[in-house]
């Protein structure tokens, strides 16, 4: 029954797009509420998604390995999307009588694999990396236009940072730099207005957006960074640990290599690089000290289903225009998934213990695989089919100083969720003196928008320590069905 319903839906959804109201010559959809879903009709996956009129030209990339449907649901209107890898489907939401220019974008699914060599010494174990092409990446960014008229989107408060402003900027000119502005000029109209909540299906954020993601999206969606390296004749080259099945370089891959090795030579970047080995091998050393990923990788795998074979962590020295931020790319293979986590150098606080620095270090990371999780957990669950959302949501206007709302049901649901995974993680962590003054911290600074998570956390202690497994999947039904009593 539930196929039939669906097909009728689909039907009448099509219809209407068919006849739909247009806007420069493009559809126009209807939204009252400035949250949404993109929902993944193969999978049966949510995505939610956050209407931006001043963005430009808001866009989500997805992979396509043949053609997908995707359907577009705001509070009061939907759109329905035919994809295949190489389209791009623009339409108008209306809001408020703004129109929000909204663009999908459907990219080829690679064939490639991982070498054997690579799994095997791999599989089970973490790795700190600062890679060559990545750190030119950023070096580039911050010489942009955008970059440098704004260069708080950086870690500007270092050596580094001057030493880098110094060697490359004479080259800020240069054709693959203007490519790059795209990129940072996106992410500064963001980090300005701070209303965009990326929740794409291989990146998942807080409530805010994280703005140095934008500088890797862009490559890697438009060039593929993670499949390149620069060889020892230090040329941009496939990355071999990868066998690829037919790859040809597109004609802008090309074009975009060729800029790179230019710029390296014209640069001489390598040189740049190799006289700051000693500074990359201290900066992964002290990653190593200071992030517990042993103590992450095993309760994380304690609490949640099995989310990775190894960690790749990735290192920039320019990355980070807070201490903290970090995203991940979830690599996906044939029986092997890496996860490569993009982070922030450790910040050493030099009035805590060693005890201490390690915990503030190694919590952000911790809260990057709870993320991830959730994002998976709570992608096949829509604003629209979970009651004990809309109850969720009515705590949120509770608290008088909330006079409007900025986030979806789900959104709010996954806020409380999240926050409570985090406080499960120091209370069984760290010892009762450090963690008790520290989760009261974190209630109390979250008591304005969850002013209930005390409750919430109360109830998924009581769950977990009754469930079978330990595991959060196990006791998410339940913790449903009591936010819906409430």
């Amino acid at each position: 029954m539930k196929t039939n319903i669906f097909l009728l839906l689909s039907f009448l959804v099509c219809h209407s797009y068919l006849s739909a109201e247009e806007y420069n010559k493009l559809p126009v959809v209807h939204a009252n509420a400035i949250y949404a879903d993109w929902y993944n009709v193969k999978e049966g996956k949510y995505l939610n998604w956050r209407i931006s009129p001043e963005i430009k030209t808001d866009t989500w990339r997805v992979i396509c390995d043949s053609q997908a449907t995707y359907i577009f649901y705001t509070d009061i209107d939907s759109f329905v999307v035919k994809l295949n890898g190489g389209d791009t489907i623009d339409f108008f939401v209306k809001i408020e009588n703004k129109y929000a220019l909204s663009r999908i974008i459907g990219i080829q699914k690679q064939n490639r694999t991982l070498n054997n060599d690579y799994v095997i010494n791999h599989k089970n174990a973490y790795f700190i990396n600062i890679p060559e092409l990545h750190e030119l990446l950023y070096i580039i960014a911050s010489i942009t236009p955008t970059g440098l008229e704004n260069p708080v989107l950086f870690n500007n408060h270092t050596k580094y940072y001057e030493e880098v402003r110094k060697h490359f900027y004479p080259f800020k000119e240069d054709s693959v730099v203007k490519i790059m502005e795209a990129a940072v000029k996106h992410l500064d109209l963001l980090f300005q207005t701070g209303t965009k909540n990326y929740g794409a299906n291989v990146i998942s954020f807080s409530l805010g957006y994280n703005y140095e993601f934008d500088i890797f999206n862009f490559i890697n969606t438009t060039h593929n960074s993670t499949h390149f390296l620069i060889n020892n004749n230090r040329k941009v080259i496939f990355n071999p640990v990868y066998d690829f099945q037919g790859q040809r370089l597109a004609k802008s891959d090309s074009i975009f290599i060729n800029q790179l090795n230019t710029f390296i030579e014209k640069t001489k970047f390598m040189d740049f690089f190799r006289h700051h080995d000693s500074l990359y091998k201290e900066v992964k050393l002290n990653f190593d000290r200071f992030v517990d990923i042993n103590t992450i990788w095993n309760w994380s795998e304690k609490r949640f289903n099995k989310i990775a074979d190894s960690y790749n962590i990735t290192i920039s020295l320019l990355y980070g225009s807070r201490f903290g931020e970090n995203f991940y790319y979830k690599h996906t293979f044939d029986n092997y998934t890496e996860l490569q986590i993009f982070s922030t150098t450790p910040y050493i606080y030099s009035n805590n213990t060693l005890k201490e620095n390690i915990a503030d270090n190694t919590l952000p990371i911790y809260n990057l695989q709870s993320r991830l999780y959730l994002n998976d957990l709570l992608s096949t669950y829509s604003v629209k089919r979970i009651k004990p959302f809309f109850n969720i949501k009515k705590w949120y206007f509770e608290n008088k100083i909330l006079k409007k709302s900025e986030i979806s049901p789900v959104g709010l649901f996954s806020e409380y969720l999240y926050t409570t995974i985090k406080l499960d993680f120091i209370k069984n962590n760290y010892d009762k003196k450090m963690s008790e003054g520290w989760i009261e911290r974190i209630l109390i600074s979250n008591s304005t928008s969850l002013i209930r998570i005390r409750e919430f956390n109360r109830e998924f202690q009581r769950l977990i320590s009754k469930s079978k497994d330990g595991k959060v999947e196990s006791i998410l039904n339940d913790l449903f069905m009591w936010c819906s009593k409430q």
